[in-house]
Formats: structure tokens, C-alpha cells, sequence
């Protein structure tokens, strides 16, 4: 590996300074936020854990048909494999989002207060707050793109005072609408114009947060509206049910419907992004990245830092001459080096290792990158 001395490491200058021009030249970022920042606020959050989790469940143990993806689950450790390929029926379509998003809202339960009051750091929260400082007052929203379940993000946000809407408008129970939500984003200024004082809207800096595969605290009702309630996220009316996609077959999920809507305000956002800053997100779900990485290929910047590195970011990093993938480094026998990091793009010649650097952590990113 190289040395960590900015004196002695050119290389590492220019993989900072090339960075640095990609944040100031585009303006335009949207965020994919993938499980990796959960993750390293409760292990839990990983696909490993809620693999193990459905099947120690007893209430899918009951259902019929559940022996089979069991026994999937027991042969193959990746959940989102295990649930592809094979067709599951209407009861197991309704309690298998029902078993993970209960796992999934006691896991968020128990960090939910100590992110609110500060008392732990969600991982992304400085390089949100930067992004949003940073947007530009003629569009100050940001957009986030997210597979994930828990509410850390909207934690995080509420936290540093950051004004955030996932879409839905309401009290209690809110509803959909994604027009009426940005309409709610905007507050009162006096202007001066030709000597005349008057009123005007402007939009505040805010965050647009699509969670394109549900969330917890997202439930149909037994009329069939899709409600969002806060309060509901361990304990709910025996008549609502849960809606989230679990992995798998996009076929497969109860909420096709819904995902169509939720992809529907995702595709919007990245079609109008002009750059793309991934976080702990490995590139497995093509249905949300797909276009990301066509405008990638086009030219658009895309910044990728995530711990792991694997041979599908290897070969991200290739597709494109604005793609830079920072994750941990690898030993010799391919264990992760958190404590290091590794850097691809297209013009380098093979890979740049950096001791002692945790660049790809966003934090780090933040402050040797950013500059705060």
C-alpha cells in the first residue's frame, strides 16, 4: 500500500482533487443510501441477520409452503437469491413483509431515541448536512433514493432541524402526495422590487426522501389506502397490514402496486440528478439502480463509498470515466481493511491502497473531501 503522507502520496491528492471538482462543478446530487449506514448503527439492519430472523420465525414456520423457502434460505445465505427464482403464494406474499418489517421496526426501536437526541451519530449525517447547505437556493431540494426499511434518515434529519418529506401529507395517518408535500416545503419572504415591498414563496432547503421498497411505518388499510404512521411502527391495527417489499422476484411482492408508485418518484429524481453519490449500497438491485448507472455510462459523475469491495463495484468502476468506487482495502486472504482504503476509476492503472485513510467511510469523505 501506499503511504498515507499527503507529501509523499501525489496520487492520493489527485484522487481528492478530482473529487473535489466533481462536487463543485455539479450541483444537481441525488443520494442512494443503501443499508451499509444502518448497519453500522446496529448490525441488525444487514440482510444476514433478517435472513435469520424469517427463519426462526414461528408464525412463517405455520404458513404453508414456508418448508420450501426455508430450506432455499438454509442452502444459500443470501437472502435476496434465496427469493428469487420461485413463486410464493398469497399467504406467504402477506406474512413474509409482515415477519420482516416487525424484525425490522424492534431493531429500529432500539436506536430510534439515542439517534433523535444525538446521543449516537447516524454515519451520513455530516455529509447530509453539507449537501444541503451546499443546494442551491434555485433548487434547494435534495433527493435520496432508498431501499432501506428503518427510519434513520428521517431520524437524522429531524435531529439537525433538516425540513424532509417522504411524500405523504397528514396528521397521524398521512396519505400520498407527493405534490401536496412539495407544496408544503416552501415559507414566506418580503422582497423589494422596483421600491415595492411584497410577499413572496420561496422554497426552503429540504430533503425529498424515496423509499422505493416501503418502510415500517407504511400500511395499507383494510379499504385499501396506503396510510404512513409514526406511531404505528411496533404495534398496529390487526386490519392493516405492513407494506415493504421483501427481497426477491419483484413478482413476488404484495405491494407491486405500490412499487410501481414509489419507483415512479425515484425515476423522476434521477432522471433530473445530473450526479450520483452512493452510500453503502453494493449494486445488487438493478431495479433501482439501472438508470443511475446509464446516466453514469453517459457521463454523469457517480461517487460510490461502501466498506465492502466485490467484483460487481470492480466492474462499475470501469463503465464510465467519471465513476469512482472508494471502499475498504483487501488483505491477503480478501478480509476487509476498514481502516484503509481503496479507490477505482477507469484512469487509473489498477487500484490506488491508502493506509490509514477510511475514505470511504462518509464521514472521512466529508472531511478530507469536503473540507468540514
Amino acid at each position: 500500500m501506499v503511504s498515507t503522507s499527503k507529501a509523499e502520496n501525489p496520487k492520493l491528492i489527485d484522487v481528492i482533487s478530482a473529487l473535489q471538482r466533481l462536487l463543485r462543478e455539479h450541483q444537481k446530487w441525488l443520494l442512494l443510501i443503501g443499508t451499509g449506514p444502518s448497519m453500522a448503527v446496529n448490525q441488525n439492519m444487514g440482510m444476514g441477520a433478517l435472513r435469520e430472523h424469517l427463519l426462526s420465525d414461528s408464525d412463517l414456520n405455520a404458513c404453508a409452503g414456508w418448508d420450501v423457502i426455508a430450506e432455499r434460505l438454509r442452502i444459500n445465505s443470501d437472502l435476496e437469491q434465496a427469493l428469487t427464482g420461485v413463486e410464493l403464494n398469497q399467504e406467504l406474499l402477506t406474512a413474509i413483509p409482515q415477519s420482516a418489517g416487525n424484525f425490522v421496526a424492534r431493531q429500529d426501536a432500539k436506536y430510534r431515541d439515542a439517534l433523535l437526541t444525538g446521543d449516537i451519530d447516524w454515519p451520513c449525517s455530516s455529509l447530509l448536512r453539507i449537501l444541503v447547505q451546499r443546494l442551491p437556493r434555485s433548487s434547494p431540494r435534495l433527493p435520496i433514493v432508498t431501499p432501506n426499511y428503518d427510519l434513520f434518515i428521517e431520524y437524522a434529519c429531524s435531529r439537525m432541524g433538516i425540513r424532509y418529506t417522504t411524500g405523504y401529507v397528514g396528521g397521524a395517518l398521512k396519505r400520498p402526495d407527493w405534490n401536496a408535500a412539495r407544496d408544503s416545503l416552501f415559507q414566506m419572504e418580503t422582497a423589494t422590487e422596483k421600491g415595492k415591498r411584497r410577499n413572496i414563496r420561496v422554497p426552503v432547503s429540504s430533503v425529498e426522501i424515496m423509499k422505493v421498497h416501503g418502510s415500517i411505518n407504511l400500511f395499507e388499510s383494510p379499504c385499501g389506502n396506503i396510510i404512513e404512521s409514526d406511531i404505528w411502527t411496533r404495534s398496529y391495527p390487526d386490519t392493516y397490514h405492513r407494506l415493504l417489499a421483501p427481497p426477491g422476484d419483484p413478482k413476488n411482492h404484495a405491494v407491486t402496486e405500490n412499487r410501481e408508485a414509489w419507483f415512479a418518484e425515484a425515476d423522476r429524481s434521477v432522471r433530473a440528478a445530473n450526479a450520483f453519490l452512493v452510500i453503502g449500497y453494493g449494486f445488487n438491485d438493478p431495479h433501482i439502480h439501472k438508470i443511475i448507472e446509464e446516466k453514469a455510462i453517459a457521463g454523469s459523475p457517480l461517487i460510490v463509498l461502501t466498506r465492502d469491495a466485490s467484483a460487481i463495484l470492480d466492474k462499475l468502476s470501469a463503465i464510465g470515466e467519471n465513476i469512482w468506487v472508494l471502499t475498504g482495502a483487501k488483505d491477503a486472504d480478501d478480509n476487509t481493511i476498514e481502516t484503509a482504503t481503496r479507490v477505482k476509476n477507469r484512469a487509473l492503472p489498477g487500484k490506488i491502497e491508502i493506509e490509514n485513510e477510511r475514505i470511504w467511510s462518509s464521514d472521512m469523505f466529508v472531511s478530507k473531501v469536503m473540507g468540514e
